[in-house]
């Protein structure tokens, strides 16, 4: 039994000692696969860095660029990648000038990395790689010609950097055992329908338009894989600094009943929701059929727009910020390549309306149709009114070229076909013509919100062409004032810069009405007398440039004709042009004299502050067959205006009647501090009458009044120049009138003033203050004038007469003409030969006196002798002066001398009310040779010029002839003034 203990011990040992060894070989077997393990991994690691790559480089720029059929780059080095993932990483990859089949566009691409992921096994025949990877990519595209653009752009920089330091980066082609690794025929033939998964990481995209114009989209990150059954991707992307993020699940040959399609963007501007079931084969998200709806709400339009379409341009400008959200949906149905988007409904304060649209993409013909009727669309919180400055691009160059191709081809046109007019220079059987059509479009808007008025009913109606061009045949509108529009023509895209050739007419029966909806406005300007009118053109618009030719305006009658131009340089809109008037009557349409606004007082400054809101630089070429103003005709008239931003300039003005022969230049200066005004007129001839409304008035305005009706010209320096030959003022005429001086703020220091007028020569030397506080401060004489009418212009008197010498200094400071006989100083010498006074028979009573017996019985009444109003007394001469202070208590002093008698006038004048309080003595002699006895007649003279009674004592004559004296009570209250009379 021992024994058999003893075995059993033997045997289990033996056992114990069998495993043992099992053990420690399967511990030395597992060690040695962890290290072989361990050094396999630290080999993937460090390999790569030991391989030479440059034949994989090679062959992989060789085969991808016979793929793309462009070249391609790879500046950088070429990586090859085990672990994690088994890669081929190409660093600094460049694609240039990559133009797809019929494709006017261009393509630059550059990716700081991309990353070529394989399958570690690969069974299947189409591509071989699991994932492609680019980093950092920018794409750009280019519309236009990229030689002609200046660029300012990331990628422009990063290729000009690559071209610097390609020379010293080049690389000796060298074989090596990682082009033997990969299939490069694999990697290079793979198409968007068989990339399981593609990947983007913080990228960019820049599109460059016709006009050089650039649009950037940034940061996109985004993840797709793409397979002939689905297509599923999502990311996001900054466009005008809103963010953006996507996702769109497409399932092909769907045949589930609920919609297992989706595309969604979600952003603070957008929000478009796309769901339904592709019911065929991929072929393109278009092409293929589709059922479904969409449903979108633009948060805000100008925000969408810059995002999601154009950042730059004319209508990104102009569209107008606003927080009124516009919804969209519609239902979609796409069969056999023919899309129908129907039940288009449009939601908002801003637009609201329904529609249709149907698409045929049938053998690349592509087609559309567009249906839209609208309710209403308010433009006034759409479309800015402020003026757009365009671009100054360098491929805006082609502007020019593409007028003078126009203008050639009309050239061709008008010598080929008679009906073309000889003055046209726009092409418009162009617009006539219809291409190709590509798209039908019928917009009906019922009622249109524009310039704070209702624009009803309005039709558009436009096609396209495969070329580009679209036909607007006609766009109508009904505007104000019982008005029709009517635009047709031609936008023409054969060029680098699109082109509009069309023609409009227009018809209405209120021109005011229209001109209250745009709002021009000007107070000189008779709205009322704006009716009827009709207009029409040919247009050639240019996106810097808009020619008018062959226009035609009638306004009730006044015919306008000629050409205008509108050029946009970047900074101001510059017109010119050219118009003809047949008949134009101003006193029709403008206010005159004293009730235009800027015949009247007040700082012309102020009047002009408008001027410097003009943002254009207008210049027009105007000319009349007759012109009327004042009910005065001028023929053939002609003139040139210039009118901009803080000036105005008329120049060359020619006025011709038989009344008037005058030649003008006028301009005046606001853009700056140095304001400058310059007024020079030559003229023969020249005639003002006052109109018979202001004649009539009480307080009719003569020239002095408008001296001081006229407007400041403080802060104003400049030029005054007028000659005139033969003037008429009313019943005025003046003969050789000059009037020169040099202006410094307002003023005309040394004013040289002179002219023949009331039959004598009139000078003035001194100061003209021309603000609103007037000065005159100077000399001034007056020889040989009649006295007679100057007498009644200035103070109502009609019965005094004579040839007058004047002299006299002159001081006032005034604001207006009341004021002016206020503070009037003065110191007036003057002398008259041969003084007449009608009605005042003083000659008649001392000839009778003398010879008493033989009028005995006229003397017996003396007073209607003095008094007769057929009678008329001369002097020899009178002389005097008369000191004016502060317009009050004016001395006046003179001598007459005359046949047997002598007299004296003294007294007060005021100046300011018109006023006299004068005594007249006169002293003659009578009775016979021998004994003469002197008589003295006096006479009170009192009130205002108009209107002046007297009170005169002839006692000594009536004691001499025997007679009563006269209470002198009578005498004042039932006689008046015979002396000085008014009319």
């Amino acid at each position: 039994m021992e024994d058999n203990e003893t075995e059993n011990t033997e045997i289990e040992e033996l056992e114990h000692d069998s495993e043992t060894k099992n053990k420690n070989s399967k511990a030395n077997l597992l060690d040695r696969i962890i290290l072989i393990s361990l050094w396999l991994v630290l080999l993937a690691f460090i390999a790569p860095y030991f391989l030479n790559n440059s034949a994989l480089k090679f062959q992989l720029t060789q085969k991808i660029t016979q793929s793309l059929g462009t070249k391609l780059s790879i500046r950088g080095k070429v990586k090859v990648k085990i672990l994690p993932h088994f890669a081929i990483i190409a660093k600094d990859v460049l694609v240039e000038d990559y133009k797809p089949k019929d494709s006017e566009k261009t393509y630059d691409l550059y990716a700081e990395s991309v990353e070529f992921r394989l399958p570690i096994f690969n069974s299947s025949k189409d591509s071989s790689i699991k994932k492609l990877i680019f980093k950092d990519a920018i794409l750009a595209s280019y519309q236009g010609d990229k030689k002609l653009m200046q660029r300012d752009d990331n990628l422009t920089k990063i290729i000009a950097n690559l071209a610097k330091n390609s020379a010293a980066e080049k690389e000796s082609l060298k074989s090596g055992i990682s082009a033997k690794l990969f299939s490069i025929s694999d990697i290079s033939a793979f198409s968007s329908a068989n990339l399981p998964q593609i990947v983007i990481e913080d990228s960019e995209m820049i599109f460059y338009d016709k006009l050089a114009r650039k649009r950037e989209i940034k940061s996109i990150n985004a993840e797709a894989k793409i397979s002939p059954q689905n297509i599923d991707s999502e990311g996001s992307f900054v466009s005008q600094n809103i963010l953006s993020d996507f996702k769109l699940s497409a399932v092909f040959n769907s045949k589930s009943g609920k919609k297992d399609s989706e595309f969604h963007i979600i952003s603070p501007a957008l929000e478009l929701h796309i769901e339904g079931n592709f019911l065929s084969k991929n072929q393109g998200f278009l092409r293929s059929d589709f059922v479904g709806n969409i449903d979108a709400e633009i948060m805000e339009l100008k925000s969408f727009y810059q995002s999601y379409i154009n950042n730059d341009g004319v209508i990104a400008t102009k569209l107008k910020y606003n927080a009124k959200p516009i919804k969209i949906s519609a239902e979609i149905n796409s069969a056999e390549q023919q899309i129908s988007i129907s039940n288009l409904k449009i939601s908002s304060d801003l637009v609201d309306g329904n529609g249709k649209i149907d698409l045929s993409l049938v053998d690349d013909a592509n087609s559309a149709d567009i249906l839209l009727e609208l309710d209403m669309l308010d433009l006034d919180n759409i479309w800015s009114n402020e003026v757009v400055a365009a671009n100054n691009n360098s491929a805006l160059k082609e502007v020019k070229k593409n007028l003078e191709d126009v203008q050639q081809e009309n050239a061709e046109q008008n010598s080929s076909d008679e009906s073309q007019s000889k003055d046209s220079k726009i092409n418009i059987e162009m617009s006539r013509k219809i291409k190709n059509l590509d798209l039908a479009a019928e917009i009906k808007v019922k009622k249109i919100k524009y310039l704070a008025a209702e624009v009803r009913d309005t039709d558009l109606y436009f096609t396209t062409s495969r070329q580009g061009d679209i036909t607007i045949m006609p766009a109508i509108f009904n505007i104000p004032g019982a008005g029709v529009l009517r635009l047709s023509g031609v936008l023409d895209n054969s060029t680098v810069t699109s082109k509009f050739i069309g023609e409009f007419d227009v018809k209405g029966s209120s021109l005011k009405e229209v001109f209250r909806w745009l709002k021009i406005e000007s107070q000189n300007l008779k709205l009322d007398a704006l009716g009827q009118y009709s207009a029409h053109s040919n247009i050639l618009l240019l996106p810097n440039s808009t020619s008018l030719n062959g226009l035609y305006l009638n306004l009730e009658g006044s015919e306008f004709s000629g050409e205008m131009k509108f050029d946009n340089d970047g900074k101001s809109i510059n017109s010119s042009g050219r118009l003809h008037v047949n008949s134009f009557n101003i006193d029709d349409h403008f206010l005159i004299s004293g009730q235009n606004t800027y015949f009247s007082p007040g700082l012309l400054i102020k009047k002009l502050f408008w001027l410097n809101d003009v943002s254009s630089s207008n210049s027009f070429d105007l000319s009349f067959d007759k012109l009327i103003y004042k009910k005065e005709e001028f023929g053939e008239q002609s003139f040139k205006l210039k009118l901009g931003r803080g000036y105005f300039e008329i120049s060359d003005l020619k006025l011709q009647s038989p009344k008037t022969d005058l030649r003008a230049d006028f301009a005046v200066d606001i853009s700056d501090q140095n304001l400058r005004f310059r007024l020079k007129m030559d003229a023969e001839k020249f005639h003002y009458e006052t109109p018979e409304s202001e004649k009539n008035n009480e307080n009719k305005i003569n020239a002095f009044d408008q001296f001081f009706a006229m407007p400041s010209l403080e802060g104003f320096n400049g030029e005054i120049d007028l000659n005139i030959a033969e003037a008429q003022i009313d019943n005025v005429e003046i003969n050789n009138a000059k009037l020169f001086g040099r202006i410094k703020d307002g003023n005309i220091e040394n004013a040289n003033f002179s002219g023949g007028f009331y039959g004598g020569k009139f000078s003035y030397q001194g100061v003209l203050g021309l603000k609103v506080t007037k000065i005159i401060n100077g000399n001034l004489s007056f020889i040989n004038a009649d006295i007679k009418p100057f007498l009644s212009d200035l103070f109502d008197i009609n019965n005094v007469s004579g040839v007058g010498n004047f002299a006299a200094n002159i001081t006032a400071i005034a604001s207006n003409k009341n004021e002016f006989s206020k503070q009037l100083k003065s110191e007036i010498k003057f002398s008259v030969n041969l003084p007449s006074v009608e009605g005042y028979g003083l000659s008649d009573l001392i000839k009778k006196m003398f010879a008493r017996e033989n009028y005995k019985q006229e003397l017996s009444n003396p007073e209607k002798i003095l008094f007769n109003q057929e009678a008329k007394t001369i002097f020899k001469q009178a002389t005097g002066a008369v000191q004016i202070n502060n317009g009050k208590e004016g001395k006046v002093r003179i001598s007459v001398a005359g046949p047997a008698v002598n007299a004296i006038l003294s007294g007060n004048f005021g100046a300011e009310d018109k006023s006299v309080d004068f005594l007249f003595n006169a002293i003659f002699l009578t009775g016979s040779k021998e004994k003469q006895i002197p008589i003295n007649i006096a006479s009170n003279l009192k009130g205002k010029t108009a209107d002046i009674k007297q009170s005169t004592n002839i006692d000594q004559a009536r004691k001499y002839l025997g007679l009563e004296p006269l209470i002198k009570a009578q005498q004042s209250s039932t006689e008046k003034s015979t002396l000085i009379t008014a009319p």
